[in-house]
């Protein structure tokens, strides 16, 4: 199914894109929880059909083997101390940052640096109960589906000759990289660059140790990282805001007692 895939990487690192902008630019516009909790499960949707996509188009190969049998890379393939090194560093590396986040349960001071830090994507962060329950779901999600299409189904896709473009496992790394990046343009630049570092790093960890295991499990936990530092709910200022908002709305019946309370349209 050449041609299909084909199809399908094009609309994995151009179309899709494009058609995620408006589409967070509309959730910023009109932040609130129904809005969130409804892009989450739009969210978590996508996600899904892509990795089933993917899967379906790379039969019978599996998608959590990474192609190590590729040509290129043979310092962190061909290198059992460079492979141990590439997972021990990234294993570290996200440690610290979940010991950072853990860190801003008890020290006030840590919080509110790591709430200033996410005020460009507070617009997407859960805020309640119920939006953090659902937000697990879109990072277990996130974690799983996006290995499988970024590092299963692009890195052999872009490095096999034959069926894909024959770039070798350097150019598919690469490749694959930029994709993960530009696929978080919502966030801005900064948000392309941090993603695409990080997408880069999931992509050595898949290389090194030959399957998306680790990869998947440590992406996970990154995007879980936000209910440790961003707890609105809990008397910061957009927790207070949002309760703001409710009350509101419950005045707004009162002095209107022809539009009820759940009536919101």
């Amino acid at each position: 199914m050449p041609s299909l895939q084909a199809a399908f990487i094009v609309a994995l690192c151009i179309m899709l894109p494009l058609l995620e902008v408006p589409r967070w630019r509309r959730l910023k516009a009109n932040s609130t929880s129904a809005a969130r909790l409804g892009h989450y499960r739009e969210v978590i949707v996508l996600l899904w059909a892509l990795a089933a996509v993917s899967a379906w188009l790379a039969a019978p190969a599996t998608l959590f083997d990474a192609p190590g049998r590729l040509g290129g890379m043979e310092w962190l393939t061909g290198s059992a101390t460079a492979s141990w090194l590439v997972q021990g560093g990234a294993l570290l590396l996200v440690g610290m940052l979940t010991a950072q986040a853990l860190r801003s349960l008890t020290d006030e001071e840590v919080r509110q640096q790591y709430a200033l830090a996410a005020q460009p994507l507070k617009f997407m962060l859960p805020a309640g109960r119920r939006e953090r329950r659902w937000w697990i779901v879109v990072a277990i999600s996130a974690g799983v589906c996006e290995e499988l299409v970024y590092r299963g189904f692009m890195l052999a896709y872009f490095g096999q000759p034959g069926t894909g473009l024959g770039l070798g496992l350097g150019g598919a790394w690469l490749l694959s990289t930029l994709a993960f990046g530009l696929v978080h343009a919502y966030q801005g630049l900064a948000g392309v660059l941090r993603s695409g570092i990080v997408g880069g790093l999931l992509g050595l960890v898949a290389i090194a140790s030959g399957h998306l295991a680790l990869a998947i499990v440590l992406h996970v936990v990154i995007d879980l990282l936000p209910l440790a530092y961003y707890r609105p709910a809990e008397g910061s200022v957009e927790g207070v805001a949002e309760v703001g908002d409710q009350v509101g709305r419950v005045l707004d019946a009162d002095r209107n007692p022809d539009q009820g309370v759940g009536d919101t349209h």
